[in-house]
């Protein structure tokens, strides 16, 4: 055993990627076959062009299903390579994110307020997850259209070069004087300088638009739009995730608290009087539960951050610095159709439009022909069955009234 096989060996993946890539699908080669010409191929790619051609895509040698060897080797040895190729990246990203975050780290294990990692490895936040997974998606894509502009930049350099050495091979045959192919040779050496500047100065605009895009992208939280949850005080309604952008104050609160209430079918009458309590994520987890706002409630939690009243216009998270998981509860008045008192179809009916009726039939009373208003208030409480659905009304038709069972149901109750 040579001393140095222990030795860690460093190589570009570049480099050798080609030796593992397909020559049909160019991906990574999988489950790799080989063909008695000495080209490997995945097992799919190779038998499909077999059947097809019955020939080896790369040399059109002649091949056979049966002339397939399966090559483990090779399997095992990108099955390695992919492996450290992956820890290699993750390494690289998490040094790029622990360099960027240092100072924040160390400031934040000198308050307390991050708790120390359990292992000596670099502890990643949520954020810095999140920020790792994109970070490594994009600056993969520039680096590679950085290393796309530096092949081109080498082809036109060789074929700078290719230009300039059968230039001077015809001033040699034509016989030249040697003055001619030095200025032959500085200008081929100028035009070279000219196309690495040029590949310098579209490296450095490149960097600028990554830097650009990460500006623009990479904002700070309080620009960040917020999801919290929306409710009423006193009624069963939440809606528990709401988007709220930096810009949304209380008018716009208002608006997406009545077209959320519109999105479950909920008529809105009045919601200008409404207020909205904000009640932090962690007071919101201590089980605090706003019915109704006065000033009791307001005198109860006055000074406290975590429970506010927003006043009129104000931005929760421009001026409060509302977090994501916060509850905003509304409060104040705010009236729904179903909040209405109902009214018997009797008193709604137009003439010469098609009304359509559900009738029901009360079996404490006795009663058929009761709508369904009438069923909901007068019959409250009462066995109903339906018993016409879906009745086109001719007249304003409601034996409710006409039995005077309105009162005698509200006598009974």
């Amino acid at each position: 055993m040579d001393a140095s096989d222990d030795l860690p060996l460093s190589l570009p993946v570049k480099s050798i990627l080609d030796h593992f890539t397909c020559p049909v699908c160019f991906s990574f080669v999988k489950n790799t076959h080989i063909t008695p010409c000495g080209h490997k191929f995945c097992e799919g790619c190779i038998k499909e062009c077999i059947n097809r051609r019955h020939k080896c895509p790369c040399c059109n040698g002649h091949v056979a299903l049966e002339q397939l060897i399966r090559d483990h080797q090779h399997d095992e040895l990108l099955e390695i390579i992919s492996r450290e190729k992956e820890a290699a990246e993750k390494k690289y990203f998490e040094s790029l994110i622990e360099s960027a975050s240092a100072n924040a780290f160390m400031e934040s294990q000198s308050t307390g307020s991050r708790p120390v990692a359990k292992n000596k490895s670099f502890d990643l936040s949520p954020i810095e997850t999140v920020l790792r997974k994109h970070l490594k998606e994009t600056l993969v894509a520039y680096e590679e259209y950085l290393v796309k502009l530096q092949k081109e930049c080498i082809c036109s350099q060789e074929q700078c070069s290719i230009e300039e050495r059968k230039k001077a091979h015809f001033l040699a045959e034509e016989g030249k004087r040697e003055q001619d192919r030095k200025s032959s040779e500085e200008e081929f050496q100028l035009q070279k300088e000219k196309i690495q500047q040029r590949f310098e100065s579209c490296a450095t605009m490149l960097a600028e638009s990554y830097d650009r895009y990460l500006s623009e992208q990479l904002i700070a939280p309080s620009l960040i739009p917020v999801d919290v949850s929306m409710t009423l005080a006193g009624r069963d309604i939440t809606f528990h995730i709401v988007k709220v952008t930096p810009t949304d104050s209380t008018v716009e609160l208002r608006a997406t608290l009545k077209s959320l209430l519109e999105s479950r079918g909920e008529k809105v009458i009045s919601i200008d009087e409404v207020e909205f309590v904000l009640i932090s994520p962690f007071a919101k987890e201590r089980g605090v539960n706003i019915q109704m706002w006065d000033d009791t409630m307001a005198e109860k939690f006055e000074g406290r951050e975590d429970i506010l009243l927003l006043v009129e216009g104000s931005r929760p998270i421009l001026q409060h610095g509302m977090k994501p998981g916060s509850e905003l509860c509304a409060v104040g008045q705010i009236v729904l159709e179903s909040d209405l008192p109902k009214v018997c179809f009797a008193t709604t009916f137009q003439k010469d439009v098609e009304q359509i009726v559900d009738y029901f039939m009360c079996k404490d009373c006795r009663l058929k022909w009761i709508c369904k208003p009438c069923r909901d208030s007068c019959h409250k409480g009462h066995t109903t069955v339906m018993y016409i659905a879906g009745h086109v009304a001719k007249w304003a038709c409601c034996y409710c009234p006409k039995n005077q069972k309105v009162l005698l149901v509200k006598k009974d109750q």
